[in-house]
């Protein structure tokens, strides 16, 4: 994004993302304002690359943003944020290679290498799986989609009971256990979730949420090849989830490796619209996936209700 005099002059924005980037821009850095049933905070630097010879100013900026009281229970519910706000983020560069060190964001200390592997990523995505994902999705009739989805997800109660029963959550083991009993039998192999219209919810723990309720620290952030997001502690907590794959069990061969493939193949076709409004909707997509994915795993292991986070509570004490 270029932001260039004339670009700020204007009271025009192409979309809802170049609104709040605007109002940003236009106003003195440290300022406040509501827009959309939000509360905004800002504050904006300036300063030059580092790069030899550079005479462009690149700016920075970090916006907060919390719900309103009337508006906080239902748009927080809708869209999984803590109740105290959601803090964005965003390195804004008019042709700048790098952030300077001490905007870096602590929790990402790889973020060179991050964003080199997402961009890999991004890059055989584009190129091979969105494609396959966009044929089968195509292909497959939305009642044998929906199934295979069904089909691993039981799967994956399995790891989800053991990690429960780990953090020794007791119901919420039995839960899982119940839901594999009911769906792998009544439910045909799990290709219908019976156990969801039974009352028996849905837990998804694994090995990473498992080491973060024993461990305490929050793991630095890392992108994986092929794989995506993911944190150091997680990265451990794989090796953990593929050995109590029940399918883990099965010999590695042709009918392994099928099941593996349609399972990325099925994931990847689920995910297309979400990828859809990232493409449309993120300014810079490296930070909304990063910040979006560690926001969701501190919330997973604390059972969707975290700790304060002072990171993000600080910037509304002086209210």
């Amino acid at each position: 994004m270029d932001l260039d005099d004339d670009r700020l002059g204007t009271n025009e924005a192409g979309s809802d993302s170049d609104l709040l980037i605007w109002k940003a821009f236009s106003n003195t850095p440290g300022f406040a304002w509501r827009m959309d049933g939000f509360e905004y905070k800002a504050k904006i630097s300036a300063y030059q690359p580092r790069a030899l010879g550079s005479e462009r100013l690149c700016y920075h900026a970090v916006i907060w943003r919390r719900a309103t009281d009337t508006t906080k229970e239902n748009t927080m519910s809708m869209s999984g944020l803590r109740n105290t706000g959601l803090i964005l983020l965003l390195a804004l560069v008019g042709g700048c290679a790098s952030v300077p060190d001490e905007y870096r964001d602590p929790r990402d200390p790889l973020e060179p290498y991050n964003r080199g592997m997402y961009k890999f990523n991004k890059a055989f995505d584009d190129a091979v799986f969105k494609p396959i994902a966009k044929g089968y999705k195509a292909i497959t009739p939305e009642p044998v989609d929906r199934g295979v989805t069904n089909f691993f997800n039981n799967i994956a109660d399995v790891t989800s009971a053991v990690n429960n029963l780990l953090q020794f959550k007791l119901s919420r083991a039995g839960s899982d256990l119940g839901r594999v009993a009911m769906n792998s039998t009544v439910g045909i192999a799990g290709f219908f979730d019976v156990a969801t219209n039974m009352g028996l919810p849905s837990y998804k723990e694994d090995f990473g949420q498992t080491l973060g309720y024993w461990g305490g620290e929050p793991s630095p952030y890392l992108v994986l090849p092929f794989l995506g997001p993911s944190t150091l502690r997680d990265t451990i907590g794989l090796g953990g989830d593929i050995v109590t794959d029940p399918l883990f069990s099965l010999e590695k061969n042709t009918v392994y490796w099928g099941f593996v493939a349609l399972d990325a193949v099925n994931t990847r076709a689920d995910l297309l619209t979400a990828g859809k409004i990232l493409e449309e909707a993120a300014i810079d997509p490296y930070i909304f996936v990063r910040d979006a994915y560690l926001q969701r795993r501190r919330s997973q292991i604390y059972d969707g209700s975290p700790p304060p986070d002072p990171a993000v509570d600080d910037i509304w004490l002086d209210e």
